[in-house]
């Protein structure tokens, strides 16, 4: 009876080597996917860019660009899942930091004429949830950009993210020219 339990244990212990292996090879394809996700993303943005270089028209340029900055923006996501240890997910506030930074270099703008100041925790969110954050986050700091500081206007874009008991808490604001009375 004692070599039965042996042998149980044993195979036990087989199976549950078995699925470790598996769960760590798991890890691996899951970064590789998202390092291939990121590669194609920036396959897309380089190919816009290409694009962009030949459109004359300023508003479809500009239109052309956007799309990159929302394309970035999503392959930033990937990029962060995959160069992490473990897939806890993505550190926001690196990302809102790369994603400002990123926006304020493709427009252009000088980063000491227009500060964008993060305040962001220590927080990390799965993919499904980053994304969308990402993106609307992008749009807005975009908006901001071009809109709240116009003739060479300086001033402070502020964003913050936080998790609160009721939920997450987005917020993105800036001391520009305000929006028009009508």
């Amino acid at each position: 009876q004692l070599d039965i339990a042996r042998q149980n244990l044993e195979h036990a212990n087989k199976e549950l080597r078995e699925t470790m292996l598996s769960k760590e090879e798991k890890e691996v394809m899951l970064k590789e996917i998202h390092h291939r996700v990121k590669n194609n993303l920036q396959i897309v943005r380089s190919l816009l860019r290409m694009q962009g270089r030949s459109i004359q028209d300023p508003a479809a340029r500009e239109a052309v660009r956007d799309s990159q900055d929302r394309v970035r923006s999503m392959a930033l996501i990937h990029q962060g899942l995959y160069q992490v240890d473990d897939t806890g997910g993505i550190d926001m506030a690196g990302y809102v930091e790369k994603l400002a930074r990123g926006l304020l270099q493709s427009h252009g703008i000088d980063p000491s004429r227009i500060t964008i100041r993060v305040e962001v925790p220590t927080l990390c969110l799965d993919v499904d949830t980053a994304i969308p954050i990402g993106l609307i986050l992008n749009e807005l700091i975009l908006n901001a950009l071009k809109h709240a500081f116009p003739a060479e206007r300086q001033g402070t874009i502020c964003v913050s993210l936080h998790l609160r008991s009721d939920g997450l808490h987005l917020s993105v604001g800036d001391d520009g020219i305000g929006m028009p009375d009508d």
